[in-house]
């Protein structure tokens, strides 16, 4: 048998820790204050087995006086029992045992830390991933309670009025000397007493309390308050105003729902409120003084003028309370909010719509034949017909731009609902924003939606542009841009109707595939001209660009702040717009004649009168061998696509640039700074498309844009000072003066006048393409890798695409000599 420890000393010291350790732990509960059932189990094994090893106490004080004898020597020597001996056998299982149990403990708790703080961490990210929804029930929340004691107010101000109204027909009708009169005119003495009791008084009627009334003399009658405010229902006229429901004007007779807004424009009867006479307003007023002599009359009469005019005022009203007929008063008629404002919106959409389907079919039934270009003189007025049309269309497309935050602003406040579709789409922004290394500021949201909506336009566009110019050949310039005029027409005409966020976004769809004026003025111009004046003439389709955008967005910033239609606050500039857009289908339909070569061939081989355009002097035999190229096709839709990728990302990303730079140099918001320098940027580009641009050959102007841009891409990536940010846009400016002008007159020299809208429709369709996909991508390495990253990997992209112009494209042979 072994002997015994020689440390029992020891041994005592760790029972001893054992144990408090033990109550330790047992005292842990967990987050919540609860402790599990199996911990609880664990602790329990723990108690027993460290009540059975301290129970050994005893024998380790033997063995220690006994050292060098054996527990057998011992039970000899009957200094211990055999109980004592097995214990003292078990000490080391016991021991092994509370170590176990100890180290299970120890495992589990450090297993509950980390779930613990793993849910906190998930907490905290479905918290900031929901933070919008969150926000959303919380503006509700304050919005119903606000509603809610804004109605309370108003029932006890409809308490007050009430008793006053009883009050004077008693006054007038009732008997003085009768115990109700008596205590009508108590409760005016008391309320018109001016002081705290007063209001006292006032209190205690609009919550009917059981207290008696105080006569004029001071005596107390009979009457209580609340008696009053039931005898105040009682005499109080009866409202006859009908209440709203959907039933109250026949949808037959459009006359008597327009009567409520003729009235409303007339002064005459702008002081009545809707449903009462002229002669009933005047028992709103208190009577006149009648022979009972009591006290409250002349208080009454100091602070009411006889002689002044009853004005009706309007009080503003909670919208909760007029939203049903059922349960809340009668609202007046307001000019703003009234049925009828939205009759008058209802008709002018449909007088849009009926105008737009009558020219549609006017330009479908009218003979084609009878608008072909029949003088070469004209080509002169067939281009200033064309600039005109452009500046007028452009001009129109132009006035939303400035307005897409505060658009955007108003649909999210009228449909606060975490489940609509702006918000919708504002979770997914959110979810985006969060995937990057640095956090993007809530103030870019708007900016970031304005993006992807103008993304979703340039990708309709890029599948529109190639079908429109298919059709173009087919039936005719002229025929396919007023068709696609009509399309216009409607983009607009539900931008006036939209008082959601839907009927915005379908204004958008339809706008972007239907808008074709830009296209169709590339391929006229190349119907009209020969090569050696087409690069000039595009210049001029790229002036009306830079003048359009230049003024476009200051005069629809300045319509958007007149506010004729609560439920449209953008209609004045979204009807400026649309008559611009009218007036521009108008001029063309009236102007415009037919420059598609084959159809003027067609008519002259039919009359013999009619003058052919430079590229149809000499038709094109039946043979339709491929045709040399000098640039193909595909090259210049690729360069195209290339181009615009990083340069329409550089576009959108100002807003965040000058945003930076400007906080701490300039007190102006970063808004109109950054549209000081966009204005600066238009007016420089218009003034190089009208003067530089037309005299120098497309080619050279295509290389000076895309290195002009390549070096912008590197300034921005250093810029420091709104100096150098200025500096940074005139470079753009070059870039947008010359290189999509400069790509449409290459192609338009590599097409054929069978196929020419076809060609230009594919060309502006790559370019669409990399419009769309632009804005994203710049966005996302703008925000992952930092702005300096950022605008070096775009110069290094365009210096890629000045390399492959430099490399892959040539000079047609009108401007060899010059290049």
């Amino acid at each position: 048998m072994a002997p015994a420890s020689a440390n029992p000393k020891s041994q005592d010291k760790k029972h001893a820790s054992r144990a408090s350790s033990t109550s330790k732990i047992e005292d842990a509960p967990d987050a919540n204050g609860n402790e599990h059932a199996f911990m609880k189990e664990l602790h329990k094994s723990l108690r027993n087995a460290v009540k059975k090893l301290n129970a050994t106490a005893k024998i380790d004080t033997i063995l220690a006086e006994n050292q060098g004898k054996s527990l057998d020597d011992l039970v000899e020597e009957k200094k211990i029992n055999a109980d004592q001996k097995a214990q003292a056998l078990k000490k080391p299982a016991l021991q092994a045992q509370i170590a176990q149990i100890e180290e299970q403990i120890a495992n589990y708790k450090e297993i509950a830390a980390q779930y613990e703080e793993r849910l906190a961490s998930e907490k905290a990210a479905l918290a900031k991933a929901h933070q919008a929804e969150l926000d959303a029930v919380r503006g509700n929340v304050v919005a119903d309670a606000t509603a809610s004691s804004t109605k309370a107010l108003r029932e006890q101000l409809l308490s007050v009025t009430k008793f006053l109204c009883a009050a004077a027909n008693l006054r007038r009708d009732g008997d003085a000397e009768s115990a109700e009169s008596r205590a009508f005119e108590g409760v005016l003495f008391q309320v018109y007493a001016g002081n705290q009791d007063a209001v006292a008084s006032l209190l205690k009627l609009i919550e009917g309390a059981d207290d008696k009334v105080v006569g004029v003399e001071g005596e107390a009658l009979e009457f209580t308050y609340g008696d009053v405010k039931q005898a105040s229902n009682k005499f109080a006229p009866v409202d006859e105003t009908p209440q709203a429901t959907t039933e109250t004007v026949p949808a037959s007779d459009p006359t008597v729902a327009n009567a409520g807004l003729t009235e409303l424009g007339d002064t005459s009867v702008s002081s009545v409120p809707a449903g009462q006479t002229s002669g009933e307003t005047s028992q709103l007023a208190p009577p006149s003084q009648t022979l009972v002599s009591d006290a409250a009359n002349p208080v009454a009469e100091t602070s009411y003028e006889t002689k002044a005019p009853d004005a009706w005022t309007e009080v503003p009203r909670d919208p909760a309370e007029t939203e049903t007929g059922l349960e809340a008063t009668p609202a007046n008629v307001d000019a703003d909010e009234s049925p009828g404002s939205h009759f008058v919106l209802h008709h002018i959409i449909c007088l849009e719509l009926a105008l737009s389907l009558l020219l549609f079919l006017l330009f479908l039934l009218l003979p084609g034949a009878s608008y072909i270009m029949t003088v070469a003189g004209a080509r002169k007025q067939v281009l200033k017909v064309l600039m005109i049309s452009l500046l007028l269309d452009l001009i129109s497309f132009t006035f939303i731009l400035p307005l897409f935050p505060s658009l955007l602003a108003f649909y999210r406040a009228q449909d606060p609902a975490p489940n609509s579709l702006l918000n919708r789409i504002f979770h997914y922004l959110n979810a985006y924003k969060n995937a990057f290394a640095r956090p993007i500021d809530s103030r870019y949201d708007i900016v970031l939606l304005g993006g992807a909506l103008g993304s979703l336009f340039s990708l309709l566009q890029a599948f529109a542009a190639p079908v429109i110019g298919h059709l173009s050949d087919r039936h005719g310039r002229r025929r396919a841009l007023l068709t696609a005029m009509i399309g216009n027409i409607c983009s607009v005409a539900l931008w006036v109707s939209a008082t959601d966020f839907r009927t915005f976004l379908a204004s958008r769809v339809v706008g972007g595939l239907s808008e074709a004026n830009v296209q169709m003025a590339n391929a006229i111009v190349a119907d009209v001209t020969d090569h050696a004046h087409r690069g000039a003439s595009m210049a001029l389709v790229g002036a009306c660009f830079s003048i359009a955008f230049t003024f476009g967005p200051m005069l629809g910033a300045a319509l958007s702040s007149v506010e004729i239609v609560a439920a449209n606050p953008f209609i004045t500039a979204a009807l400026v717009s649309l008559a611009l857009i009218l007036l521009e289908t108008l001029y063309l339909w009236a102007c415009l004649p037919e420059t598609h070569p084959r159809l003027i061939t067609l008519q002259t081989e039919t009359t013999g009168s009619a003058e052919k355009t430079p590229d149809a002097v000499q038709p094109q035999s039946k043979d339709v061998s491929p045709r040399p190229h000098t640039n193909q096709p595909a090259t210049l839709n690729a360069l195209h696509f290339l181009f615009l990728l990083p340069f329409s990302g550089l576009e959108f990303s100002l807003p965040f640039v000058t945003a930076t730079l400007y906080e701490g140099h300039s007190t102006a918001s970063p808004a109109a700074l950054n549209g000081r320098l966009l204005s600066l940027m238009g007016l420089i580009a218009s003034l190089l498309q009208g003067t530089l641009v037309r005299r120098l050959p497309p080619l050279l102007t295509v290389r000076a844009g895309v290195v002009s841009c390549a070096l912008s891409f590197f300034f921005l990536a250093r810029v420091s000072s709104i100096t150098e940010l200025y500096i940074a846009g005139a470079l753009l400016a070059v870039t947008s003066a010359t290189v999509v002008t400069g790509l449409n007159s290459l192609g338009s020299f590599e097409a054929r006048e069978a196929d020419r809208g076809a060609v230009l429709g594919r060309l502006r369709g790559w370019g669409q393409a990399g419009r769309a996909a632009g804005p994203i991508l710049f966005c996302s390495l703008f925000w992952w890798a930092g702005r300096e990253a950022a605008y070096a990997v775009g110069g290094v992209a365009m210096s890629v695409v000045a390399v492959g112009v430099f490399g892959f494209l040539k000079s047609p042979a009108a401007h060899a000599k010059t290049d």
